[in-house]
């Protein structure tokens, strides 16, 4: 058995149901194994074309129009985000990934993110709903602090409501209106973890008051945000890498040497 140095370390990964509508806390990584699929991360809409990989930052909300590898892990390194392409050195070790779990995945996904390469961050899908979805986050993202009916923000556009709803189903795989509270919900995340308090976390995203915005948030994320902030979450990895000697390489599967 061969040892390799890895680029990236990472840690806790834990696999994805891209079947739903995903903000996460931590980076993700995404992969298309056969294919096309359309891909929507934060306001751009993408189209994955087999072996392509995509990187979400954390608080990031994404979306898959099929099923796609996913997995979510942490890592004390900042990484590039975007969309990246398939390139010939990356495509033995997306075939390991599709059929390995547990601590093999850690050296895997490491690889996987050191030969990404440089990210193609240019949206890949121009037809008209793409641009307005990507119009009617950039029209959300810029009211975060207030109330937005669907209704109005159907009239922002210049389109109908069965238009918007449509978008919204096609590229978030949730309504309008539940994207605005998760795109709130996710930046109380940000606002929380930097120190800012419960009350005046409501009223910078826009709620009628805090039972309000408490509520929503333990709905969407399974806690209370007093809890969030004091950093209650525990995320529970599908494997625990076995210990590493003191130069932290790790064990490569035999049939990737």
């Amino acid at each position: 058995m061969s040892f390799i140095s890895s680029c990236v370390k990472i840690n806790n990964i834990t696999k994805l149901d891209t079947g739903k509508t995903l903000c996460l806390d931590n980076y993700s990584v995404f992969i298309a194994p056969q294919g096309n699929a359309v891909a929507t991360l934060g306001k751009e809409v993408y189209t994955l074309c087999p072996g392509d990989i995509l990187i979400a930052d954390k608080r990031e909300i994404c979306f898959f129009g099929s099923k796609v590898l996913g997995f979510s892990f942490d890592t004390e390194q900042s990484l590039e985000v975007g969309i990246f392409s398939a390139f010939p050195q990356t495509l033995p070790i997306i075939e390991a990934i599709k059929s390995e779990s547990g601590s093999a995945l850690y050296p895997l996904l490491e690889l996987l993110l050191c030969y990404s390469g440089e990210p193609n961050n240019h949206p890949q899908d121009y037809n008209r709903d793409a641009s307005l979805f990507k119009r009617a986050v950039e029209v959300l993202t810029d009211n975060i602090d207030s109330r937005i009916s669907v209704d109005d923000l159907a009239d922002t556009l210049g389109i109908s409501l069965s238009h918007i709803k449509r978008i919204f189903s096609n590229y978030a795989g949730i309504g309008a209106h539940d994207y605005f509270n998760l795109l709130k919900i996710c930046k109380a995340k940000e606002l929380l973890l930097s120190g800012e308090s419960v009350t005046r976390t409501a009223e910078k995203t826009g709620f009628a008051n805090q039972a309000y915005f408490s509520a929503a948030f333990k709905r969407i994320t399974g806690v209370s945000p007093k809890d969030f902030a004091g950093k209650l979450v525990k995320r529970r990895p599908v494997a625990t890498p076995k210990k590493q000697p003191p130069q932290q390489k790790r064990d490569l599967p035999d049939y990737l040497l």
